[in-house]
């Protein structure tokens, strides 16, 4: 059996000048022809999780300000680092991130150097399911010095007692 294709190219097969020529090709040489397979490429999982992490971040940071983040060198950088620091919930935590009301995260645009330097307090937060602003800050400080100050007039008070007590016993020792 013969296959015949009419040849419209000038560098396929056996030609004189004319392009209508017919190429017969031999039953000899079957050509098996096959769907090309989309080249798929195999991620490793950590490959993986920056590419998770890097869309959550730019899907959250754009909702949030209207524009897509920079990306460069450094950022890719960045984002490789955190997710190394953070593990399998860094693209949520990322994502959390550009929405935190912390004031220094604002003011920093929410950028993802910030993110990196303070991956623990983010995860932190993220885990806790609360947020650490300035406000809260603010308020575990003053329950804090205020818990200091209590436990400082305590001891102060049990000193004075002790001191009133062996005053006494000197004065009763005396008498």
């Amino acid at each position: 059996m013969s296959l015949s294709h009419d040849i419209s190219h000038p560098a396929v097969g056996n030609h004189a000048d004319d392009s209508s020529q017919t190429l017969t090709q031999p039953e000899s040489q079957n050509f098996a022809l096959r769907p090309v397979e989309p080249q798929v490429e195999v991620l490793d999982k950590p490959k993986q999780l920056r590419i998770e992490t890097w869309q959550c971040y730019e899907q959250a940071y754009q909702q949030r300000y209207g524009v897509k983040p920079l990306r460069n060198a450094k950022v890719n950088s960045q984002i490789k680092t955190f997710c190394e620091l953070v593990g399998e919930d860094a693209p949520k935590i990322a994502g959390f991130y550009c929405f935190h009301g912390n004031k220094w995260y604002i003011q920093k645009g929410h950028d993802i150097g910030t993110l990196l330097t303070n991956a623990q307090a983010v995860a932190r937060d993220f885990y806790s399911g609360r947020e650490t602003t300035s406000t809260t800050a603010q308020w575990e400080e003053d329950r804090a010095t205020a818990s200091s100050s209590a436990k400082e007039a305590k001891r102060l008070i049990e000193k004075w007692d002790r001191q009133a007590e062996l005053k006494a016993e000197q004065e009763h020792n005396h008498a």
